[in-house]
């Protein structure tokens, strides 16, 4: 097996695009949690139809763009020819894919928790705090996978034996 040899500017590269893929969720939800009701105001009683809809397919989009983005990313690698110098291009492409689904996810589920919150809805009901929960999903993901030269290489490795 050959050594992967990966230049310390492309994993930086990709050090940025993962950090900013995750940012921008953070960002976003710090702006909707500090919105709240602040749009439209709440009303005296509020119609959760819509918004329990939304989990639900909120939550559906979730669980499908997790497996997928799983899928996606083994798929990707897989096709992969064995050459080291052609592995990192492949294993960005990946990531991205991967991130970029589940990155959807995190920003479907902070749009529910928004348009609870202009109903009024968001505090009246701890269920609605699962539309967070993929965001909290999504960043711990950002943080666990952060590509280093040594999980780079483990995966090339991986890869590699098979």
């Amino acid at each position: 097996m050959n050594p992967l040899i990966v230049p310390p500017e492309r994993v930086r590269q990709l050090q940025i695009i993962q950090a900013a893929m995750g940012l921008g969720v953070v960002i976003f939800a710090i702006v909707v949690f500090s919105m709240g009701s602040v749009l439209v105001g709440a009303p005296d009683e509020p119609d959760t139809e819509v918004i329990d809809i939304l989990t639900v397919a909120h939550l559906a989009t979730a669980i499908s763009g997790y497996a997928a983005a799983a899928f996606l990313f083994n798929a990707q690698l897989s096709r992969w020819n064995g050459a080291p110098e052609t592995f990192f291009d492949v294993f960005q492409t990946a990531t991205i894919v991967r991130l970029a689904l589940m990155e959807g996810a995190a920003l479907f589920g902070l749009v529910v928790y928004l348009l609870a919150g202009q109903a009024g809805i968001e505090n009246t009901s701890r269920t609605y705090f699962v539309n967070a929960a993929s965001v909290v999903i999504f960043i711990g993901f950002v943080i666990l996978t952060f590509p280093t030269p040594e999980r780079i290489e483990a995966v090339y490795n991986e890869k590699a034996a098979r």
